[in-house]
């Protein structure tokens, strides 16, 4: 494989995965205010940069299989 193909291939994938990582670097910080925090899922969806609740439960359900009230109350600070 040339370089210039292997270029080719390598930024292809960057370009790919650069969504689902920021999705997921997203998540991890929602996950983090919800568990460690008192702050409204209005307020998560802001600092986290999601857009809207609804964005932040698709998001929740496809990768982690619960949504943001189940995690809160599963793992949310009364729980520790």
């Amino acid at each position: 494989m040339t370089g210039r193909s292997n270029d080719s291939q390598v930024s292809g994938m960057i370009r790919i995965n650069t969504p689902f990582r920021l999705i997921e670097q997203r998540l991890l910080l929602a996950r983090r205010l919800l568990e460690q925090t008192d702050l409204s899922i209005d307020d998560i969806v802001r600092r986290c940069g999601f857009g809207s609740p609804a964005t932040l439960r698709l998001h929740f359900r496809r990768s982690l299989g619960t949504n943001p009230h189940a995690n809160r109350d599963a793992f949310g600070r009364r729980h520790q």
